[in-house]
């Protein structure tokens, strides 16, 4: 009878926890129903109150210039933003003893003493066998870094293989920043199928070692890839790897079968978080595919299409979109040609989704605090 019984509590609590679900949903639904009625009536009425256009305007500007902050924030005392420029590198030491030069440095030796959190070989212009060479040199210290800056590099498809060598090697790496580094579809292309194919091998070793850290940003910015690059991001972007940010801002010769194959992509991603795609000629067709992916994720929060080529359609894509997703809080529209309405409509619903996210969290907390 006590079996019985336990089994009975049991059934009892799963029941509840399924129907506590589905109310939640339920109530976000509603919640999507009950502002889309309210917009409907506003537009028929055609007004806005003077104070909500003014604080929407405000707080649209308050988000697009947090959105990068944010991104970046927990790295800034340590990473320099490659594609705005690096910090000149110290002629002398806090003992007053000279620092050796880029061109004087070589050898293991020149990594040997670092932290092991930032590796900056940003800004180099120093050819593909002496950029190989600094690859290999890092690959082979003693140091285990974090973040690994080439932007501004030029790179090669050899200089790709001894990126992919590091990344093997140093399983520390969390961030791979090549913005600007002038790749192309075929180096591209090489380096996504290098990582996936590392991930499969993490994945089996992760299977007999209890875990092992992986990628979690790539930036490939102005990198000058189109759609054969962007068919391959699209597998990457489909794969269980846990990369959760990813910049492919201005890549403007990806054309619209290539966000086509990004945006189906998103639907099936798990792990992005922060997508960049500022910059890039995506324009109303583009941007349909894209909403589309982003319309059933349910982990991308931040999303940057500042200066994208969007008119009045592409922006009411995006605002059917934000009608059914509930995890977008940040999104950058800047130098579009949308209406100001129709920005503040779509205002209107990431407050929304950023209530329903904050509520969520305390929920979660609330079931950490009684289990």
């Amino acid at each position: 009878n006590d079996s019985k019984k336990s089994d009975s509590d049991n059934d009892s609590k799963k029941s509840k926890s399924v129907n506590d679900s589905k109310k939640s949903d339920s109530d976000n639904d509603s919640q999507k129903s009950d502002l889309d009625k309210d917009l409907q009536k506003t537009a028929a009425v055609g007004t806005h109150e003077d104070s909500t256009t003014q604080n929407v305007a405000s707080r649209e500007n308050d988000i697009f210039t947090e959105q990068h902050a944010e991104e970046t924030g927990s790295n800034q005392d340590i990473v320099v933003d490659g594609l705005a420029g690096t910090e000149p590198n110290p002629t002398s030491h806090s003992d007053g003893s000279p620092v050796p030069q880029e061109a004087e440095k070589h050898g293991a030796d020149e990594f040997a003493q670092t932290e092991g959190r930032i590796i900056n070989m940003a800004n180099l212009d120093i050819g593909d066998d002496m950029v190989k060479a600094k690859l290999d040199d890092l690959k082979n210290s003693s140091s285990n870094p974090v973040v690994v800056n080439l932007s501004n590099t030029p790179l090669t498809s050899d200089c790709v293989s001894s990126v992919l060598d590091l990344l093997k090697s140093k399983p520390s790496v969390e961030a791979i920043l090549l913005g600007n580094t002038r790749l192309g579809d075929d180096e591209v292309s090489e380096l996504v199928d290098g990582i996936l194919k590392l991930h499969n091998e993490k994945v089996k070793a992760s299977e007999e070692n209890d875990g092992v850290k992986e990628l979690q940003e790539l930036d490939l910015s102005n990198c000058k890839f189109g759609n054969i690059g962007a068919e391959s991001l699209a597998h990457l972007i489909k794969s269980t790897i846990d990369i959760d940010t990813l910049n492919l801002s201005s890549n403007r010769a990806i054309t619209s079968d290539g966000w086509m194959a990004i945006g189906n992509a998103l639907e099936d991603n798990t792990s992005l978080e922060t997508l960049t795609l500022d910059y890039n000629d995506i324009g109303n067709e583009g941007v349909e595919y894209i909403a589309n992916g982003l319309q059933v994720n349910k982990s991308i929060t931040t999303v940057d299409l500042n200066s994208v080529g969007l008119k009045e359609r592409g922006g009411e894509c995006l605002m059917n979109m934000l009608k059914k997703n509930t995890t977008i809080i940040e999104l950058n529209l800047e130098g579009n040609d949308i209406s100001q309405e129709l920005k503040e409509d779509m205002q209107k619903y990431i407050k929304l989704n950023k209530t329903m996210v904050n509520e969520k969290e305390k929920k979660g907390t609330r079931k950490n605090q009684l289990f």
